[in-house]
C-alpha cells in the first residue's frame, strides 16, 4: 500500500488492510504523504468512514487541492474545526486553502471570511484569484469585498463559477475520479538523494525519504547523487521529515528548511539533538506559539537564551501578558509588538 504511486488504475485494485487505521495515525506521525493519501483514498473508495479529525494534520498531505475537495465531504464528525486547524497551520497551499475554507463556510462564514480576507492579501497565482473572488461572492461578507478591492482582485468570472461546481462534483462522484488515470512521474522535488554513511539495511526506509522500502526503491543504485545544501533547502516538509539523516555539515540547513516548511516537530527533534543558530530557534519558537503547538513551545525554550516575544505571550498566564507587552514596548517597535502579540495568542492586544 505503502509504495503505490497515487492514481486511479493502481488504487482501484488496492487491497485496504485491516488496521488502516492505525496505519493512517502512523502516516500522519511521519509525514508520509504517499501512505498517507492512498490509505486514505482507499478507504474511502471502499466506503469505510475515516474521522474528519484526520484532515487537521493530513490535509497538507493531500496531492493537491482537487483530491482535497473529493474527501474532505466524505470524511465524518465535524469538518469544520479540522480544516480551520489545517489552514492555521499553514502547510496548505494557497489553492487548498480555499478549498478548505469554502467548506469551512458550510457551517461557520464567519471564520472561513476572517481567514479569507487573510488570504486575499497573499500574492496568488491567477487561478487562486479567480476561484477568490468567486468564493466572496457566494459569501457576501462586505469587508472580505473591501479587501478583495483593495488588493486589486478581479470579479467573478463565469469560469471561475464552472471551476468551483467541477470541485463541487468530486464529492459525489467516484472518490478515485480526483486522480489522474495512470502514474504520475516518480520524482523527489526533481531530484534523488541518497544517505552517506552507515549501511542502510533492506528492510529499512529508504533514507531517499520516498517512504518505500531501502529494497525496493534506491539499493543499488549507486550513480546516485549526495545530497547538497541547495537540494535540501528546496524539499517539501514531507520530504524533509522523511529523511533519516544528512551529513553533518547540512544538519543546519536541514532544520532551517523544517522550521521555513513547518515542520516544527521534527525541527524540535533536531534542535534537542544538534541545536540551531539563534535566528532559527527564534523562528521556530515564534511559529510554534502561533501554531498553538503548547507541546513543543517548553522544549524548544528549553535550548534557547532568550524567547521571543510571541514564545513568552503563549506561555504566560492571560494575566500577565498586559505586563509582558509593558516591558517589551521599552525595547520593541510598535509592529514587532503588534506582531508578537498576534503570534502568542493574543489577537485584542495585537490590534490594540
Amino acid at each position: 500500500m505503502d509504495e503505490l504511486r497515487t492514481c486511479q488504475r493502481e488504487l482501484r485494485g488496492a487491497l485496504l488492510p485491516a488496521d488502516h487505521p492505525d496505519r493512517l495515525e502512523r502516516a500522519l506521525k511521519d509525514r508520509n504523504r504517499r501512505a498517507f493519501s492512498n490509505l486514505l483514498l482507499v478507504a474511502l473508495h471502499r466506503e469505510q468512514p475515516i474521522p474528519a479529525r484526520h484532515l487537521a494534520r493530513g490535509a497538507s498531505l493531500l496531492p493537491d487541492a482537487r483530491v482535497l475537495a473529493a474527501v474532505a465531504p466524505r470524511c465524518t464528525g465535524d469538518l469544520a474545526q479540522p480544516l480551520l486547524v489545517a489552514v492555521r497551520d499553514g502547510r496548505l497551499s494557497p489553492l487548498s486553502m480555499l478549498v478548505a475554507l469554502r467548506l469551512v463556510a458550510r457551517s461557520r462564514p464567519r471564520e472561513a471570511a476572517a481567514w479569507t480576507r487573510a488570504l486575499a492579501r497573499r500574492t496568488l497565482p491567477a487561478e487562486t484569484e479567480d476561484l477568490l473572488a468567486a468564493f466572496a461572492d457566494e459569501l457576501g461578507d462586505a469587508d472580505l469585498n473591501t479587501v478583495l478591492e483593495a488588493e486589486g482582485l478581479p470579479y467573478a468570472s463565469p469560469e471561475a463559477r464552472r471551476d468551483w461546481k467541477a470541485l463541487d462534483a468530486l464529492a459525489s462522484g467516484p472518490v478515485l475520479a480526483c486522480l489522474p488515470e495512470d502514474p504520475p512521474p516518480a520524482a523527489l522535488s526533481g531530484f534523488t538523494v541518497r544517505r552517506e554513511g552507515a549501511k542502510v539495511g533492506r528492510n529499512e526506509p529508504c533514507p531517499c525519504g520516498s517512504g518505500r522500502k531501502y529494497k525496493k526503491c534506491c539499493v543499488g543504485s549507486d550513480a546516485m547523487p549526495s545530497l547538497s545544501a541547495d537540494q535540501l533547502a528546496a524539499m517539501e516538509g514531507p520530504e524533509l521529515v522523511g529523511l533519516a539523516e544528512v551529513p553533518a555539515e547540512l544538519v543546519p540547513v536541514w532544520i532551517d528548511a523544517l522550521v521555513l516548511r513547518l515542520e516544527l516537530d521534527r525541527a524540535t527533534e533536531l534542535i534537542e539533538e544538534h541545536g540551531a543558530e539563534p535566528e532559527v530557534l527564534d523562528a521556530a519558537l515564534s511559529q510554534a506559539a502561533w501554531a498553538e503547538r503548547d507541546d513543543l513551545l517548553p522544549r524548544l525554550a528549553a535550548q534557547a537564551e532568550e524567547l521571543p516575544l510571541a514564545a513568552r505571550l503563549r506561555m504566560a498566564s492571560a494575566s500577565e501578558r498586559l505586563d509582558l507587552l509593558e516591558e517589551a514596548a521599552r525595547d520593541e517597535p510598535s509592529l514587532e509588538l503588534a506582531y508578537g502579540a498576534l503570534d502568542g495568542g493574543a489577537p485584542g492586544l495585537a490590534v490594540h
